[in-house]
């Protein structure tokens, strides 16, 4: 069976981050010449004004936003290399301090996983050790904890993120990006496209994590280290964020909405984080949901019966760990084994038996006639 109610509840509020546009399909992306924009401006004001996006949204225009997180995290109202909302700023590769490529291969010279807060930080360097650019799951709280729209500000496009929890709005404008292997002279997908660094990456050498979106989704993973992206900074206020939580949280709201890679992704960095701090309802949770993931999506199938067993070892007797099991096993066509261990949790659920239960026993209990 699936996590309980609550993560559900979690989804629903969470959907209009993640909606849909009415744009089926991007048509053309947009290139310009890097020349033609104004790649760099001055960050230095910091006076606040109200002002409103084409679809009536209120945008902070202060350098410093709270949107009133859990962690405390203070999100700045502009990018680097800017100095209002709607400004561009630079387009900064992982591990430079500025906005100013000099190699192909300049992500494999930095060994550290993490270069927040330090001198391959760009916004530490340019705007002081106050600043620091966002780790992911700092992004991952900002998409959990917001609503998505897509508009235009000052006639720029761009998405606006509304805090759920007190009303407030950024901007993020929809800069795209430059490659190296494209055409460095250029600004790709401008006005389609927005791709914003963390200041973290896995051990792929080639690859960052970043914040992206397009007019149909968005979503807070990795992707290609060798493009130069635009920056949003946060406080470097070393904010309390419960990463576990939250990778494990946003696996299930991309799972509900099928975006499998990022589940799967998701799902995989929780699991990695599970320790003796994690309490075992948490632990026995995700596995849990972590196979069912696994196993209805027809993923690694030996991992998803492994996760399993480690459930069952948590705690022998949760029905709705023995009907994950079941219908896992159901899946690898262990059918036999599937009828015991369904057998097992209707008896455990004491006459009260969901219905799903109920259909995994029919289902299983075909196959075997069948043999």
């Amino acid at each position: 069976m699936k996590r309980n109610t609550i993560l559900i509840i979690l989804f629903l509020f969470s959907t209009s981050v993640f909606s849909q546009n009415a744009v089926i399909k991007r048509q053309s992306s947009t290139t310009t010449r890097v020349g033609t924009t104004n790649r760099r401006t001055n960050h230095s004001s910091t006076k606040s004004m109200s002002l409103y996006t084409e679809g009536g949204i209120k945008i902070e225009c202060s350098k410093e936003v709270s949107l009133g997180l859990p962690s405390g995290t203070i999100w700045a109202g502009w990018n680097i290399g800017a100095n209002t909302p709607d400004g561009k700023g630079g387009w900064f590769g992982w591990g430079y301090s500025s906005d100013v490529f000099h190699s192909k291969d300049y992500i494999q010279n930095i060994d550290s996983m993490s270069i927040i807060g330090t001198e391959h930080d760009a916004a530490t360097m340019q705007w002081g050790k106050k600043w620091c650019m966002p780790s992911q799951a700092q992004f991952f709280e900002l998409l959990v904890n917001t609503e998505r729209k897509i508009d235009k500000f000052r006639g720029i496009s761009g998405t606006v993120l509304t805090s759920k929890i007190n009303g407030k709005s950024i901007f993020f404008p929809s800069n795209g990006f430059v490659s190296f292997f494209i055409n460095a002279n250029y600004i790709h997908d401008l006005g389609d496209r927005g791709i914003y660094l963390t200041g973290e990456k896995p051990v792929n050498v080639f690859h960052v994590y970043q914040f992206s979106y397009d007019n149909y989704d968005s979503n807070a993973t990795n992707g290609y280290g060798i493009l130069g992206c635009s920056l949003r900074a946060v406080v470097n206020n070393n904010p309390k964020i419960n990463e576990f939580d939250f990778y494990f949280d946003y696996g299930m709201v991309c799972s509900a909405k099928k975006n499998n890679k990022e589940a799967l992704y998701c799902f995989e960095k929780a699991y990695t984080m599970i320790d003796d701090d994690i309490a075992l309802e948490d632990k026995k949770a995700l596995l849990n949901n972590y196979a069912w993931f696994l196993s209805t999506n027809n993923i690694q199938t030996s991992k998803a019966l492994e996760l399993c067993e480690k459930a069952i070892l948590i705690a022998p007797d949760d029905p709705s760990l023995l009907d994950t099991y079941a219908y896992a096993l159901y899946l690898a066509k262990r059918y036999d084994e599937a009828s015991v261990y369904i057998d097992e949790a209707i008896s455990l659920s004491k006459g009260d038996v969901s219905e799903e239960l109920l259909e995994h026993k029919k289902l299983i209990k075909k196959q075997i006639n069948k043999l």
